[in-house]
């Protein structure tokens, strides 16, 4: 049983862990290194963020060099919440796409490697 297994005790077992890409590491994620989804909002538009949720976008955004990920205003996205391995939530966005849906829609409890693929 994994760490976060038994801090979280509704988490499904897997032999395959997921993984979440990012393409930056983030300030958001703390150094965490695993995380388990615990549940994702589908529809999200970034006018509807701005509105309800000042600031969020760019907390998501927020690269590490302080330059920010672009969000496309009249995209659908899916905003995932997830907890880390040391126990920080963090949200991220993903575009809402079958695949996407699919994907994360039947992941909610479970566990997935936080795997950084910084541009060079």
């Amino acid at each position: 049983m994994s760490e976060l297994e038994e801090q979280y005790p509704g988490l499904k077992h897997t032999k395959t862990v997921k993984s979440i890409l990012f393409d930056d590491n983030y300030p958001k994620l703390h150094g965490q290194k695993r995380a388990v989804l615990c549940g994702a909002i589908t529809g999200i538009t970034p006018r509807f963020l701005r509105e309800m949720f000042p600031g969020l976008i760019e907390y998501d955004t927020k690269r590490d060099d302080g330059r920010f990920y672009h969000i496309i205003e009249d995209g659908v996205y899916m905003l995932l919440i997830f907890i880390g391995d040391k126990g920080i939530m963090f949200p991220t966005l993903r575009k809402q796409n079958e695949e996407n849906l699919n994907f994360y829609g039947a992941a909610r409890g479970e566990e997935f490697e936080i795997v950084i693929i910084e541009e060079k």
